[in-house]
């Protein structure tokens, strides 16, 4: 079991509105794996995580 300390936090900033591609304009996560976070292991996480820092620079 992990320490829930230690988990990613969501990236989630209350912004909640999907873009034409399936995407949070707030968090940068798609559909997908907002509707996965809550079961996603913390390697899971940390890979969305990064896929959404990722769109969020190329969006800039």
């Amino acid at each position: 079991m992990s320490d829930p300390r230690n988990e990613p936090e969501s990236p989630c900033i209350n912004v909640c509105v999907i873009d034409g591609s399936k995407m949070c304009v707030g968090c940068y996560r798609n559909l997908d794996e907002i509707a996965a976070w809550g079961s996603c292991s913390d390697q899971q996480k940390l890979t969305i995580l990064d896929a959404a820092r990722k769109r969020r620079e190329t969006s800039e």
